[in-house]
This record gives C-alpha cells, sequence and structure tokens, in this order.
C-alpha cells in the first residue's frame, strides 16, 4: 500500500468515524417514558457524558431531557457504543498503523502479519454490517422513543 492510499483510506475511516458519532446521537438521549428506560448506563464523567449522551433528540425545546437525566445512556445508545467505538477504534490503529509503516517505507513489504493485519482491516472496513448496525440502531431508539411516548401520553 502507498502512502496516499493509506491517507485516502484514513480519511474515509474519519469520515466513517464521523457519520457513526453523528447516528450515535439518535441512540444515547434518555427519557423516562422510554420502553428500556429501565435499562440505562449512569455515566459520571462530564466530559463522557457530553461526548456519548446527547441532550436533546431535536432541535426543538420539548424534546430536550432534564437535568437530572442526562447523565444516563439509554440501553440501545449503551449497545451502539459498546460495537461502534471499538470497531472504529480497531479500524483507525490499523490504518495508522498502515500509514506508518508507508512512512517507514516498509508498506509494501509481505510479512504475515502485515497480511493478516490487512484482511482484518478490509474486513472491517469494508462490512456491510457496520452500515446496516449504524442505521437500525437509531431506528430502533426511534421507536422505542414513539411507542413509550405514546404509551407514556394514554
Amino acid at each position: 500500500m502507498t502512502l496516499e492510499g493509506c491517507l485516502c483510506v484514513l480519511f474515509a475511516v474519519l469520515g466513517k468515524t464521523m457519520a457513526a458519532l453523528l447516528l450515535e446521537r439518535l441512540c444515547s438521549c434518555y427519557f423516562p417514558f422510554l420502553l428500556s428506560a429501565r435499562y440505562y448506563y449512569p455515566i459520571r464523567n462530564r466530559r463522557l457524558q457530553a461526548l456519548l449522551i446527547s441532550p436533546q433528540r431535536t432541535r426543538s425545546a420539548d424534546s430536550q431531557t432534564a437535568p437530572r437525566d442526562r447523565n444516563k445512556l439509554p440501553l440501545l445508545g449503551f449497545l451502539y457504543c459498546a460495537v461502534i467505538l471499538p470497531w472504529l477504534l480497531c479500524e483507525l490503529a490499523l490504518v495508522l498503523w498502515f500509514t506508518l509503516l508507508c512512512l517507514l517505507g516498509l508498506g509494501t513489504a509481505s510479512v504475515p502479519l502485515t497480511d493478516d493485519l490487512k484482511e482484518l482491516f478490509e474486513s472491517l472496513f469494508l462490512s456491510s454490517f457496520f452500515w446496516i448496525f449504524i442505521a437500525v440502531m437509531p431506528l430502533l431508539s426511534a421507536l422505542d422513543y414513539s411507542l413509550g411516548l405514546r404509551l407514556h401520553s394514554k
């Protein structure tokens, strides 16, 4: 792999990461009327709260989470983060490893470990399960929100 190829893949991984983090915000807003409201993970660290938990579902004022609930990561948001964060960190670490090898002039060397890492990276990067997962989880979260709101308002 050439250095230009590594940099292109690096930018693709960063774009994929941005898309995944934007969709994560749709899954990470806690409301007490969610169907899965009993299952949440409290996050104590303020920086992690700001990164992982969305304070509102939409831009309207009525979709804001109560301040006492802003440290709660709902079940679907927790599952999303538990799958996506290691996946993306592994991809990013591998592409940085290959970029470092290219910078050192070892990018074209065929070593069994490097070949195995390339196969792992290709399977992670090109997996359709990733895109299905990041598309379905916000839909499940919206369904959880809608059904819970409908049951709560009756």
